[in-house]
């Protein structure tokens, strides 16, 4: 069973990395703000601001202030769960956020479900609802909890779903509900078949699910720009179009220049077609935007990790000299994700370096 869980922790993973992006203070062209869109000038507004732009940091900054300095609405609580779920989908071995994560989480639940007491109709508590179970499933997932991780992930999906029953404008909701149906229906072929009988195993539809991520990517507004995020790792990840999750990702490379997840996921799928020269380009590109070093370290280990695919890609072209340099200078940053351990080590490897000579 643990092994099936871990499958379902992808699910939450792409959910999150939509939110983070699907309430951003930026309308594309003069479109109407959908209904779900965060009241501009609002706390939420700039916490969403601050993580579209790549400032975690920030974000999580502005939400503790408003949380321990008002009673923040439950907008400003879905923003705040948010940038705590955004630094955990970093690196997943961070657990210093865990506590805030439940508990913000759980006053979201608390807020949702009082408003549908008195409403049952209330299409946005039902999406409130939906978006922190999403970032508890998350949670339970990569810490193991899986018969947790399973539950809440079937909430979300259900409290989604309701919403657009009852709102079918509900543009982030779109976003997730499709994104669960799709993942949900990737899941290995025998735990949808224990779906069949067992009820705590959420079913899902990728056909339809792609269709509705879609459909919002081709709406020309900002949660159009949050979809393009997903649906590109879909492409990539899933359906192996390498070229055309590239043009998404990219699409948000142009629109958001400041953030280096939008950078490093777009070298990820360079790197997989061998656009050696296009990474190259790239790196420099956010190094002038970011005006930073070469030698720069940040504290969540993201600009080490722009320097190390540069590594990569030399290494590929043959430049192992300048290769072996540029290493030494990445490999003195203190920080760098869990996850990302190996490849440091097998860059290093690769190229001859070791601990006590790099």
């Amino acid at each position: 069973m643990p092994d099936v869980m871990k499958e379902l922790a992808s699910i939450a993973w792409s959910v999150v990395l939509v939110v983070l992006l699907n309430a951003s203070p930026t309308l594309a062209e003069n479109n109407e703000a959908p209904v779900d869109f965060p009241e501009a000038g609002s706390v939420a507004y700039h916490i969403q601001f601050r993580l579209l732009r790549g400032d975690t940091s920030g974000a999580l900054a502005l939400g503790r202030r408003s949380v321990a300095e008002a009673v923040p609405d439950l907008a400003t609580l879905v923003a705040y769960l948010n940038a705590l779920t955004t630094r955990l989908s970093w690196d997943d071995r961070y657990t210093a956020l865990d506590d805030e994560i439940m508990e913000t989480a759980d006053r979201i639940l608390v807020g949702c479900e009082s408003r549908l007491l008195r409403d049952q109709d209330d299409a946005l508590a039902h999406h409130f609802c939906g978006s922190s179970n999403v970032s508890l499933s998350y949670l339970h997932a990569v810490r193991g909890r899986y018969l947790r991780a399973i539950t809440t992930t079937t909430r979300a999906m259900t409290s989604h779903k309701r919403a657009l029953e009852l709102e079918p404008t509900l543009q982030g909701a779109k976003m997730n509900y499709g994104l669960l149906l799709y993942f949900t229906d990737n899941l290995p072929p025998f735990v949808r078949a224990l779906g069949q009988v067992l009820w705590f195993i959420p079913r899902g539809n990728a056909v339809e699910g792609l269709a509705l991520v879609k459909e919002t990517v081709l709406s020309d507004h900002i949660f159009g720009h949050g979809a393009r995020y997903p649906y590109g790792d879909i492409l990539t990840d899933q359906e192996n179009d390498y070229e055309a999750g590239l043009e998404q990702i990219m699409f948000l490379v142009e629109r958001y220049p400041s953030n280096a997840r939008f950078y490093l996921r777009a070298i990820w799928a360079m790197e997989k077609i061998g656009r050696y020269d296009d990474i190259l380009t790239l790196v420099d590109r956010f190094r002038r935007s970011a005006n930073i070093p070469i030698n720069h370290c940040d504290d969540q280990g993201m600009t080490p990790l722009l320097a190390l695919w540069r590594v990569r890609a030399l290494t590929h072209m043959g430049r192992t000299r300048k290769a072996r340099a540029e290493l030494r200078l990445v490999l003195r940053c203190p920080d760098e994700p869990t996850w990302a351990a190996d490849t440091f080590d097998q860059t290093r490897v690769s190229l001859g370096l070791t601990a006590l000579n790099s």
